[in-house]
């Protein structure tokens, strides 16, 4: 356990003082706030409870995912770059100890970067609908818990996926690529309209039935969308308990998601071959 921590404070640190990852998050805050912005300038959005506690949620698990991703990328190629993680791997420590190091660190990262965030766009909020928050700020509070875990479910996720795609390409240019490529498919692509229609018809056109809801369930952030919406267009939801349970199907699935990129990481890492 005591190595599974120092490997954890490294990676943590590492993070910390890649100028990648710094430039990555100073651009993911300024997008959050534009994207708050746009939001609240937009004519009634001021005094929609769905503004206040869907958007920050769904915000923070969108652009989170894409952050993810360049934390995984910056993991693995800063080390490799450097050598550090073949060195580490014919010292005397497991390979599970140096990912589950890797994984714990990066967990405690990614949720200094939640917090931050969160605080940052609640000051925000204050800002530009202050009646609002004052209104339902216990319902604002009660909801972030559990708008923390989609965030980490959803970032593990495609930091595993990234991860993944370094581990497996060689060159770090072609695995980013791939990460971002994948990125692109599931958070963008499968999230729009247009196209998951024509998925839908396409698969239809193959195989007959219908294909809507399985589409919907093949992108995170749709998983994310439906679970913060609660089945209900404002997001509103007065019972919080009832809320969750109404909703822990597209939790377990956005969980299995991330359980399978985490352990399709390990397994290929535990594999890696030293070079």
């Amino acid at each position: 356990m005591g190595n599974v921590l120092i490997v954890a404070g490294k990676e943590f640190r590492d993070l910390l003082n890649s100028r990648l990852v710094l430039i990555i998050l100073a651009f993911y805050v300024l997008v959050l706030l534009t994207s708050l912005y746009l939001d609240a300038g937009t004519e009634g959005i001021g005094t929609s409870v769905g503004f206040l506690l869907v958007g920050p949620g769904w915000d923070v698990c969108y652009f989170g995912s894409l952050v993810a991703i360049v934390l995984g990328f910056s993991s693995m190629s800063v080390e490799t770059s450097g050598k550090a993680l073949n060195t580490l791997l014919v010292k005397p420590l497991y390979r599970d100890t140096i990912i589950n190091g890797k994984l714990l660190g990066v967990l405690a990262f990614m949720s200094w970067i939640f917090w931050i965030t969160i605080a940052i766009y609640t000051i925000g909020i204050y800002l530009f609908a202050s009646n609002l928050l004052s209104q339902y700020i216990l319902l604002y509070i009660e909801r972030l818990p559990f708008v923390f875990l989609l965030y980490l479910l959803c970032s593990l996720f495609f930091y595993s996926l990234s991860m993944l795609m370094c581990v497996i390409f060689k060159e770090e240019s072609f695995a980013l690529f791939m990460g971002l490529l994948s990125w692109i498919i599931l958070q963008h692509m499968l999230n729009n309209a247009i196209i998951a229609q024509n998925i839908d018809y396409t698969l239809h056109l193959l195989f007959g039935g219908e294909y809507s809801s399985v589409v919907n369930v093949l992108s995170p952030i749709l998983l994310v969308r439906a679970i913060l919406m609660g089945g209900d267009a404002s997001g509103v939801v007065s019972d919080i308990g009832a809320w969750f349970f109404s909703v822990v199907p597209n939790i377990f699935m956005l969980a299995l998601y991330c359980f399978v990129a985490t352990v399709f990481a390990y397994v290929a890492f535990l594999r890696r071959d030293v070079s």
